[in-house]
């Protein structure tokens, strides 16, 4: 299933499931709103031209984009679990377990790295991380996948969904900084 989203001069081609095109429907709305309530400054207010006079604008700068989260060049290591969830704040245990997920893939140490979260490695990110345990940490996997974060592979075993992607790098923790 495809879905295209506008947003102000910005267009958005999604493709997936219809759990993970409403997850991400969802994000720009909440997105949008946070834009209307807080807009930045009207592009009237800065009519610069070029040098040369001829009165064409110039394009405004470039801000420097952002470290990537795994990029260990500025502290010279990779961050734990606790500090990774401290960064992207998630709100419930769906989100936590997405944040977990993209943690074992992308960020954990080499050793512990894994395309796939069952419920002992939740557990155990979950721990170092310093969040609640859930009462069923199995049908806290299950919840998420539901929520469309999570794609099961196999029997307890997930994998990170494109919505679970998206949500823990552009909609938690620093939604402003990464938009």
């Amino acid at each position: 299933m495809k879905a295209k989203f506008r947003l102000g001069a910005l267009e958005i081609d999604v493709e997936g499931d219809a759990n993970e095109i409403a997850t991400v429907a969802q994000s720009l709305s909440r997105r949008a709103t946070t834009l209307a309530l807080n807009p930045g400054p009207a592009e009237e207010e800065s009519p610069a031209t070029d040098p040369s006079g001829n009165g064409v604008p110039e394009p405004p700068p470039i801000p420097p984009a952002p470290p990537a989260p795994s990029d260990s060049s500025t502290t010279g290591r990779l961050p734990d679990a606790r500090s990774f969830f401290a960064q992207h704040t998630p709100t419930n245990n769906r989100e936590a377990t997405a944040v977990a997920a993209y943690y074992l893939k992308n960020i954990a140490p080499a050793g512990e790295r894994s395309s796939t979260i069952g419920k002992d490695q939740l557990e155990a990110v979950f721990k170092e991380a310093r969040w609640k345990l859930p009462s069923r940490i199995d049908q806290t996997l299950v919840d998420a996948a539901g929520a469309g974060y999570l794609k099961r592979v196999e029997t307890g075993r997930y994998e990170i969904s494109n919505v679970g992607h998206n949500l823990v790098i552009h909609t938690l923790g620093g939604a402003a900084e990464n938009a």
